[in-house]
């Protein structure tokens, strides 16, 4: 019996009716129930969104009942309840048991990035801020502490202070003469320099006259050789030679040597790290860490020394300033221009691009790879890297990139800081521009308005800068209607193919235009005015052609007493209501051959209990849209109704294999409230 049951519920849910497994086993007493069936009821709940009622569930189940499965549910539950921590406690739980689930491997990964979102919310200028206001309290026992060269304690009061605006930070902290230098450094990373080129430059006045503050290693200003103590190590900068390998890109490739470095290269893990640690140092002594950036492609340390001439690491500098161009640039100020081929038919955002510029390759190389190192470095900075995107239907194509342009520079003049724009690109739906936020929020606000006052713009959003990233849209909130002409072009377009309109029943946000039976056409049209006013969330692939917007319309029997005293007769108006608010209460869309379910019978004396959307091609080839003046198509779908085994035949075989089935039982779209039920066996 329980075989039967599970094969059963196992069909529903592969059907999507979640409902009906809820329905059943929460109808089922307790001596009914064991964990089998308590695992598949709080699967269906986790399905219906009911995850508190999920999780009582769950707990039913006895201990020797919580397998990975029971750990995935539980954990599936708390994260959309967003409980990210124990999801993720729960998740890792799920890879304890079963290393190779690929699915709760990912959700791991969501949980920790969820959290980092959480962390985002103090952005990283209120972080600076609350530094710098530190900083001034405690500069006084600083500059006191590097005067007695009390060091260690020097490094950790500034390593706490920086703890609040940084996650992690590599800084040197000394004196020279009489000025007082604190230098960060990127660790040869060029996205960081955009957090630590705004920490310097929000540096308080005051300070500027006792302390320099570096974002990114100094060059050492020294002709002859130096020493570098680090790791219980005395390095000669004499004893340190290079050799320079010219790169395709017309960089560098270096290949470092000194007795000390080879030493440690046979310290193994531990010593290799120190090792390349002191030969980065090294480097950025010799050159500067933004030089290095600018000109270096990679940096090999050498167990021995090579025969060919090396160069002396004093000389490097005057080497690189000869054959280098861009050596002394500012790294976040060039842009490199990329092609790309939009890519599958389920286009994403980005999957469209044609071309674009961007200040940092490696983020967009990460954005395709699926990576998002340096989107989640950001994030816990409380930095966000994402991007703007707009849609480019209503822009000339000559003109695209151009209005993009004007869009960057209109929101640059209104710039306060917040965000830095970082790139842009042309696809074939969207353009975008991309940026790093250092007020997530301050950026949204400028933007939407900025944007919303453009009026070829229909779809505006903000997404984050890794793949599948969280998507805002930005459009003003204010209720979308036709215009009056629209309306009138609407309705005229009702009345050619489906005749006079005698009444329009006005809505909440739909209203019902009633085309009465005469002798040629023997039946009732309730057609909406309003739906086709907002544009449906349909696939991005879709965008191009033309059915984001619809109107529906639903025929009735030329007995069907409308207009009589029987309310019970106008259900159908309200239904029709529901089906057109659909797409806007469940941010999806309606097209051919979609079904909607009711969920219960559509009145007391059917069992008909769903819609499916038919074209109109019964009322002529060209009743199934009307362009409005602008050029815009409104589509017009007619709504048959179902019964709910018809609404699994569709889901399992397609809207045409039902047409098919009632062309041969002559059903027609007319509503039949007893008609027969074609899928009942």
């Amino acid at each position: 019996m329980e075989t039967m049951l599970l094969e059963l519920l196992e069909q529903w849910h592969r059907k999507e009716r979640y409902d009906k497994v809820a329905e059943t086993l929460e109808a089922m007493k307790p001596q009914e129930m064991n964990d089998n069936l308590y695992g598949q009821l709080a699967r269906a709940l986790n399905n219906l969104k009911r995850y508190e009622d999920a999780l009582e569930v769950l707990n039913r189940v006895s201990q020797e009942g919580r397998d990975d499965t029971w750990w995935y549910r539980y954990g599936y539950a708390l994260f959309y309840l967003e409980r990210y921590e124990d999801a993720r406690k729960a998740l890792e739980t799920v890879l304890s048991i079963n290393p190779n689930d690929s699915e709760a491997e990912e959700f791991v990964q969501d949980c920790s990035d969820m959290l980092l979102r959480k962390q985002a919310a103090e952005p990283f200028c209120q972080r600076v801020e609350k530094f710098w206001n530190r900083f001034l309290s405690e500069e006084e026992t600083l500059r006191k502490l590097l005067d007695e060269k009390d060091m260690p304690k020097a490094m950790e009061l500034t390593a706490s202070l920086l703890d609040i605006c940084f996650s992690q930070h590599w800084m040197e902290l000394g004196k020279k003469g009489e000025i007082y230098e604190l230098t960060l450094s990127a660790e040869g990373q060029r996205h960081r320099l955009l957090m630590l080129n705004y920490w310097r430059d929000h540096a308080p006045g005051q300070l500027l006259e006792r302390w320099n503050f570096h974002a990114g290693r100094r060059r050492e200003d020294i002709l002859r050789p130096w020493s570098l103590q680090i790791y219980d190590r005395d390095i000669e900068t004499k004893d340190v030679w290079v050799w320079a390998e010219p790169t395709e890109s017309k960089r560098l490739y270096l290949r470092m040597y000194s007795p000390v470095l080879a030493e440690l290269l046979e310290e193994g893990d531990s010593g290799k790290n120190q090792a390349y640690s002191i030969g980065e140092i090294l480097l950025d002594q010799a050159v500067g860490e933004i030089t290095a950036i600018n000109v270096v492609d990679g940096l090999e340390l050498l167990s021995q020394k090579r025969p060919e001439p090396a160069i002396a690491l004093t000389d490097l500098f005057d080497y690189v300033k000869e054959r280098c161009e861009n050596w002394d640039a500012n790294p976040v100020d060039g842009f490199l221009v990329y092609q790309t081929k939009p890519r599958g038919e389920e286009l994403r955002l980005r999957d469209d691009i044609y071309v674009g510029n961007t200040q940092f390759h490696r983020l967009v190389g990460e954005f395709y790879s699926g990576e998002g190192d340096i989107f989640r470095e950001g994030l816990e900075n409380g930095v966000v890297f994402g991007y703007l995107f707009f849609n480019n239907d209503n822009i000339s194509r000559k003109r695209m990139v151009a209005f993009r342009a004007d869009l960057e520079e209109e929101l640059e003049e209104k710039c306060d800081d917040a965000f830095t724009i970082i790139g842009g690109a042309t696809g074939r739906l969207y353009s975008y521009i991309d940026v790093v936020c250092f007020d997530l929020q301050r950026f949204l606000a400028l933007a939407k308005e900025t944007l919303n006052g453009k009026e070829q713009l229909r779809e505006i959003g903000f997404c984050e800068y890794i793949f599948n990233g969280r998507e805002t849209d930005l459009r003003t909130d204010s209720p979308v209607c036709y215009s009056e002409e629209e309306k009138t072009f609407l309705r005229s377009c009702i009345e050619e193919h489906f005749g006079s309109i005698s009444a329009v029943l006005p809505g909440t946000n739909v209203d019902i235009a009633v085309v009465e039976p005469t002798e040629e056409r023997k039946y009732f049209v309730l057609c909406t005015i309003g739906m086709g006013a907002h544009r449906m969330n349909v696939p991005r692939n879709l965008r191009m052609r033309g059915v984001d917007r619809g109107e529906l319309f639903l025929v009735l029997p030329a007995d069907w007493n409308f207009f009589g005293e029987e309310k019970e007769r106008r259900w159908p108006v309200k239904w029709l209501e529901s089906l057109a608010e659909y797409p806007f209460r469940e941010h999806s869309w309606l097209g051919w051959g979609h079904t909607v379910p009711n969920c219960k019978p559509l009145a007391e004396h059917t069992q008909l209990s769903g819609a499916m959307l038919v074209s109109a091609a019964e009322f002529g080839t060209e009743a199934g849209e009307c362009m409005l003046p602008d050029g815009d198509c409104i589509n017009f779908y007619g709504v048959m109704a179902l019964y709910e085994e018809e609404m699994e035949y569709v889901g399992e075989y397609g809207a045409q294999a039902l047409l098919d089935l009632m062309k041969e039982e002559n059903v027609t779209m007319r509503l039949d409230i007893h008609r027969q039920n074609l899928c009942q066996w």
